[in-house]
Protein backbone atom coordinates (compact mmCIF):
# COMPACT_ATOMS: atom_id res chain seq x y z
CA UNK A 1 0.00 0.00 0.00
CA UNK A 2 1.32 3.45 -0.96
CA UNK A 3 1.09 6.01 1.82
CA UNK A 4 -0.26 9.39 0.73
CA UNK A 5 2.46 11.84 1.66
CA UNK A 6 2.15 15.13 3.55
CA UNK A 7 3.03 17.25 0.50
CA UNK A 8 0.84 15.34 -1.93
CA UNK A 9 0.95 16.81 -5.45
CA UNK A 10 3.96 19.05 -4.80
CA UNK A 11 6.16 19.98 -7.75
CA UNK A 12 9.47 21.77 -7.28
CA UNK A 13 9.37 24.86 -9.53
CA UNK A 14 12.92 26.15 -9.93
CA UNK A 15 12.32 28.77 -12.62
CA UNK A 16 8.99 30.13 -11.41
CA UNK A 17 8.29 33.76 -10.58
CA UNK A 18 7.49 35.03 -7.10
CA UNK A 19 3.93 33.68 -7.16
CA UNK A 20 5.14 30.31 -8.41
CA UNK A 21 7.77 30.10 -5.69
CA UNK A 22 5.21 30.93 -3.00
CA UNK A 23 2.91 28.20 -4.33
CA UNK A 24 5.84 25.78 -4.46
CA UNK A 25 6.75 26.49 -0.83
CA UNK A 26 3.13 26.09 0.26
CA UNK A 27 2.66 22.75 -1.53
CA UNK A 28 6.04 21.52 -0.25
CA UNK A 29 4.87 22.21 3.29
CA UNK A 30 1.21 21.19 3.05
CA UNK A 31 0.51 19.61 -0.36
CA UNK A 32 -2.15 20.58 -2.88
CA UNK A 33 -5.04 22.48 -1.21
CA UNK A 34 -7.91 20.34 -2.45
CA UNK A 35 -9.99 19.37 0.57
CA UNK A 36 -12.24 16.72 -0.97
CA UNK A 37 -9.56 14.91 -2.95
CA UNK A 38 -7.01 15.06 -0.14
CA UNK A 39 -9.61 13.47 2.14
CA UNK A 40 -10.24 10.71 -0.42
CA UNK A 41 -6.70 10.21 -1.66
CA UNK A 42 -5.64 7.34 0.57
CA UNK A 43 -8.78 5.45 -0.47
CA UNK A 44 -7.99 6.16 -4.13
CA UNK A 45 -4.43 4.88 -3.83
CA UNK A 46 -5.53 1.79 -1.91
CA UNK A 47 -7.93 0.86 -4.74
CA UNK A 48 -5.85 1.94 -7.75
CA UNK A 49 -2.72 0.36 -6.20
CA UNK A 50 -0.29 1.64 -8.87
CA UNK A 51 2.51 -0.82 -9.63
CA UNK A 52 5.89 -0.32 -11.31
CA UNK A 53 4.78 -2.03 -14.52
CA UNK A 54 1.37 -0.28 -14.76
CA UNK A 55 0.33 2.04 -17.56
CA UNK A 56 -2.42 4.17 -16.02
CA UNK A 57 -4.85 6.48 -17.80
CA UNK A 58 -5.97 9.47 -15.75
CA UNK A 59 -9.17 10.49 -17.52
CA UNK A 60 -10.01 14.10 -16.68
CA UNK A 61 -6.94 14.96 -14.60
CA UNK A 62 -7.89 18.59 -13.92
CA UNK A 63 -4.86 20.26 -12.35
CA UNK A 64 -2.85 17.07 -12.78
CA UNK A 65 -1.75 16.48 -9.19
CA UNK A 66 -3.19 12.96 -9.05
CA UNK A 67 -1.46 12.26 -12.37
CA UNK A 68 1.81 13.35 -10.80
CA UNK A 69 1.38 11.07 -7.79
CA UNK A 70 0.48 8.09 -9.99
CA UNK A 71 3.64 8.69 -12.01
CA UNK A 72 5.81 8.28 -8.90
CA UNK A 73 4.82 4.61 -8.72
CA UNK A 74 3.55 3.52 -12.16
CA UNK A 75 5.55 2.79 -15.31
CA UNK A 76 3.79 5.64 -17.12
CA UNK A 77 0.63 7.74 -17.00
CA UNK A 78 -1.54 9.02 -19.85
CA UNK A 79 -3.52 12.11 -18.82
CA UNK A 80 -6.49 12.92 -21.06
CA UNK A 81 -8.59 16.07 -20.86
CA UNK A 82 -10.67 18.40 -23.03
CA UNK A 83 -8.22 21.23 -22.39
CA UNK A 84 -4.48 21.43 -22.69
CA UNK A 85 -2.58 20.86 -19.45
CA UNK A 86 0.58 22.87 -19.10
CA UNK A 87 2.59 21.93 -16.02
CA UNK A 88 6.26 22.70 -15.51
CA UNK A 89 7.41 19.24 -14.48
CA UNK A 90 10.83 18.01 -13.38
CA UNK A 91 12.38 15.81 -16.08
CA UNK A 92 12.17 12.66 -13.95
CA UNK A 93 8.38 13.08 -13.74
CA UNK A 94 7.81 14.50 -17.24
CA UNK A 95 9.38 11.41 -18.81
CA UNK A 96 6.65 9.23 -17.32
CA UNK A 97 3.60 11.39 -18.18
CA UNK A 98 2.00 11.94 -21.57
CA UNK A 99 -0.66 14.65 -21.77
CA UNK A 100 -3.29 14.22 -24.47
CA UNK A 101 -6.10 16.60 -25.40
CA UNK A 102 -9.34 15.93 -27.29
CA UNK A 103 -12.34 17.95 -28.45
CA UNK A 104 -14.89 16.50 -26.03
CA UNK A 105 -16.35 14.02 -28.53
CA UNK A 106 -16.23 10.46 -27.22
CA UNK A 107 -15.25 9.05 -30.62
CA UNK A 108 -12.15 11.28 -30.64
CA UNK A 109 -10.70 10.18 -27.29
CA UNK A 110 -7.02 9.52 -28.06
CA UNK A 111 -6.65 6.01 -26.66
CA UNK A 112 -5.38 2.96 -28.52
CA UNK A 113 -6.83 -0.52 -28.09
CA UNK A 114 -5.28 -2.44 -25.20
CA UNK A 115 -2.96 0.42 -24.26
CA UNK A 116 -3.37 0.53 -20.48
CA UNK A 117 -3.69 -1.52 -17.30
CA UNK A 118 -5.91 0.84 -15.30
CA UNK A 119 -8.15 3.80 -16.00
CA UNK A 120 -8.85 6.28 -13.22
CA UNK A 121 -11.67 8.81 -13.48
CA UNK A 122 -12.17 11.42 -10.77
CA UNK A 123 -15.33 13.58 -10.79
CA UNK A 124 -15.77 13.35 -14.56
CA UNK A 125 -19.00 11.43 -15.18
CA UNK A 126 -21.26 14.42 -14.52
CA UNK A 127 -19.69 16.21 -17.51
CA UNK A 128 -20.22 13.27 -19.92
CA UNK A 129 -23.44 13.20 -21.92
CA UNK A 130 -23.15 9.61 -23.20
CA UNK A 131 -21.45 7.60 -20.46
CA UNK A 132 -22.26 4.22 -22.04
CA UNK A 133 -20.28 5.21 -25.12
CA UNK A 134 -17.41 6.32 -22.89
CA UNK A 135 -17.38 2.98 -21.07
CA UNK A 136 -17.11 1.15 -24.38
CA UNK A 137 -14.05 3.26 -25.29
CA UNK A 138 -12.54 2.40 -21.91
CA UNK A 139 -13.17 -1.30 -22.51
CA UNK A 140 -11.29 -1.23 -25.79
CA UNK A 141 -8.40 0.65 -24.23
CA UNK A 142 -7.88 -1.74 -21.31
CA UNK A 143 -5.70 -4.81 -21.41
CA UNK A 144 -7.43 -8.14 -20.76
CA UNK A 145 -6.95 -7.98 -16.99
CA UNK A 146 -7.41 -4.22 -16.79
CA UNK A 147 -9.55 -2.29 -14.33
CA UNK A 148 -11.55 0.94 -14.22
CA UNK A 149 -11.55 2.94 -10.99
CA UNK A 150 -14.14 5.71 -10.65
CA UNK A 151 -14.24 8.29 -7.87
CA UNK A 152 -17.50 10.20 -8.13
CA UNK A 153 -19.62 12.48 -5.97
CA UNK A 154 -23.18 11.16 -5.74
CA UNK A 155 -24.86 13.57 -3.34
CA UNK A 156 -24.79 15.94 -0.39
CA UNK A 157 -26.67 13.87 2.22
CA UNK A 158 -25.86 16.05 5.25
CA UNK A 159 -27.13 19.26 3.65
CA UNK A 160 -30.11 17.46 2.10
CA UNK A 161 -31.09 16.22 5.56
CA UNK A 162 -30.56 19.70 6.99
CA UNK A 163 -33.02 21.13 4.46
CA UNK A 164 -35.54 18.39 5.28
CA UNK A 165 -35.22 19.08 9.02
CA UNK A 166 -35.22 22.87 8.52
CA UNK A 167 -31.90 23.30 10.32
CA UNK A 168 -31.50 26.73 11.89
CA UNK A 169 -28.44 27.57 9.80
CA UNK A 170 -30.27 26.65 6.59
CA UNK A 171 -33.14 28.98 7.56
CA UNK A 172 -30.74 31.76 8.56
CA UNK A 173 -28.76 31.64 5.32
CA UNK A 174 -31.96 31.40 3.27
CA UNK A 175 -32.93 34.80 4.71
CA UNK A 176 -29.55 36.10 3.51
CA UNK A 177 -30.27 35.04 -0.07
CA UNK A 178 -29.27 31.41 0.17
CA UNK A 179 -31.11 28.59 -1.65
CA UNK A 180 -34.61 27.89 -0.35
CA UNK A 181 -34.59 24.17 -1.18
CA UNK A 182 -32.04 21.41 -1.52
CA UNK A 183 -32.91 20.98 -5.21
CA UNK A 184 -32.04 24.64 -5.74
CA UNK A 185 -28.73 24.19 -3.91
CA UNK A 186 -27.93 21.01 -5.86
CA UNK A 187 -28.68 22.82 -9.11
CA UNK A 188 -26.39 25.72 -8.17
CA UNK A 189 -23.56 23.34 -7.28
CA UNK A 190 -23.81 21.27 -10.43
CA UNK A 191 -24.07 24.37 -12.61
CA UNK A 192 -20.79 25.60 -11.11
CA UNK A 193 -19.26 22.16 -11.70
CA UNK A 194 -20.45 22.29 -15.35
CA UNK A 195 -22.48 19.12 -14.98
CA UNK A 196 -24.85 18.03 -17.74
CA UNK A 197 -27.63 17.54 -15.18
CA UNK A 198 -28.63 19.75 -12.27
CA UNK A 199 -28.79 16.71 -9.98
CA UNK A 200 -26.06 14.37 -8.79
CA UNK A 201 -25.80 11.02 -10.57
CA UNK A 202 -27.18 8.36 -8.20
CA UNK A 203 -24.86 5.52 -7.26
CA UNK A 204 -27.36 2.97 -8.57
CA UNK A 205 -27.38 4.59 -12.01
CA UNK A 206 -23.59 4.56 -12.30
CA UNK A 207 -23.46 0.88 -11.35
CA UNK A 208 -26.32 0.02 -13.71
CA UNK A 209 -24.59 1.74 -16.63
CA UNK A 210 -21.27 0.04 -15.93
CA UNK A 211 -22.84 -3.41 -15.69
CA UNK A 212 -24.91 -2.89 -18.85
CA UNK A 213 -21.70 -1.86 -20.64
CA UNK A 214 -20.01 -5.17 -19.82
CA UNK A 215 -18.20 -4.35 -16.57
CA UNK A 216 -18.24 -6.44 -13.41
CA UNK A 217 -18.19 -4.48 -10.16
CA UNK A 218 -15.33 -5.56 -7.88
CA UNK A 219 -15.84 -3.15 -5.00
CA UNK A 220 -17.76 -0.03 -3.94
CA UNK A 221 -16.34 2.11 -1.14
CA UNK A 222 -18.04 5.22 0.29
CA UNK A 223 -15.44 7.98 0.54
CA UNK A 224 -14.44 9.85 2.63
CA UNK A 225 -15.62 8.92 6.14
CA UNK A 226 -18.94 10.28 7.44
CA UNK A 227 -17.22 12.58 9.95
CA UNK A 228 -15.14 14.18 7.19
CA UNK A 229 -18.17 14.40 4.89
CA UNK A 230 -20.01 16.45 7.51
CA UNK A 231 -17.17 19.00 7.63
CA UNK A 232 -16.79 19.16 3.85
CA UNK A 233 -20.50 19.57 3.16
CA UNK A 234 -21.12 22.36 5.66
CA UNK A 235 -17.97 24.21 4.58
CA UNK A 236 -18.95 24.03 0.92
CA UNK A 237 -22.56 25.04 1.63
CA UNK A 238 -21.53 28.10 3.64
CA UNK A 239 -18.99 29.19 1.00
CA UNK A 240 -21.48 28.72 -1.85
CA UNK A 241 -24.23 30.58 0.01
CA UNK A 242 -22.21 33.50 1.38
CA UNK A 243 -19.49 33.93 -1.27
CA UNK A 244 -21.18 32.44 -4.32
CA UNK A 245 -18.51 29.87 -5.17
CA UNK A 246 -18.26 26.35 -3.82
CA UNK A 247 -14.77 26.07 -5.31
CA UNK A 248 -13.47 28.41 -2.61
CA UNK A 249 -13.31 25.23 -0.52
CA UNK A 250 -9.93 24.69 -2.22
CA UNK A 251 -8.56 28.13 -1.37
CA UNK A 252 -5.32 27.80 0.62
CA UNK A 253 -6.72 29.75 3.60
CA UNK A 254 -9.85 27.60 3.75
CA UNK A 255 -7.69 24.51 3.34
CA UNK A 256 -5.43 25.48 6.23
CA UNK A 257 -8.42 26.10 8.49
CA UNK A 258 -10.49 23.05 7.59
CA UNK A 259 -8.08 20.26 6.63
CA UNK A 260 -6.74 19.76 10.19
CA UNK A 261 -10.36 19.31 11.29
CA UNK A 262 -10.77 16.64 8.60
CA UNK A 263 -7.67 14.81 9.83
CA UNK A 264 -8.93 14.77 13.41
CA UNK A 265 -12.45 13.77 12.27
CA UNK A 266 -11.12 10.80 10.32
CA UNK A 267 -9.00 9.71 13.28
CA UNK A 268 -12.04 9.96 15.52
CA UNK A 269 -14.39 7.93 13.33
CA UNK A 270 -14.03 6.00 10.06
CA UNK A 271 -17.72 5.13 9.78
CA UNK A 272 -18.90 5.20 6.14
CA UNK A 273 -22.64 5.16 5.55
CA UNK A 274 -23.30 8.44 3.71
CA UNK A 275 -23.83 8.73 -0.05
CA UNK A 276 -21.44 11.64 -0.60
CA UNK A 277 -18.80 10.04 -2.78
CA UNK A 278 -18.09 6.52 -3.99
CA UNK A 279 -15.00 4.74 -5.22
CA UNK A 280 -15.85 1.97 -7.68
CA UNK A 281 -13.48 -0.66 -9.01
CA UNK A 282 -14.69 -2.62 -12.03
CA UNK A 283 -13.19 -5.14 -14.45
CA UNK A 284 -14.39 -6.36 -17.83
CA UNK A 285 -16.86 -9.19 -17.51
CA UNK A 286 -16.53 -11.01 -20.81
CA UNK A 287 -12.77 -11.36 -21.21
Amino acid sequence: MHKVVRNFGHIARKNAGLRGRVISIFTWLFGVPNLAKRSQMQDIFDVVAPETDDIIVDFGPGSGYITIEFSRYAKSVIAIDVREINIDLPLVIAQKIEFRCYDGKIENIPLEDGCCDKIFSGEVLQAIENRIELYHVWQKSLKDDGRVIICQGVGRPIIERAFQNKHWLIKLLARCGGPATFDEYSSLLNTEFRAKDKNFIPQEKIIEELVSSGFEIESIIPTPSDAVVTILEWTQYILKTLLGRARYINHPIVFMLVYPCCIFAKAFSNKRDLDYGILISAKMRDR
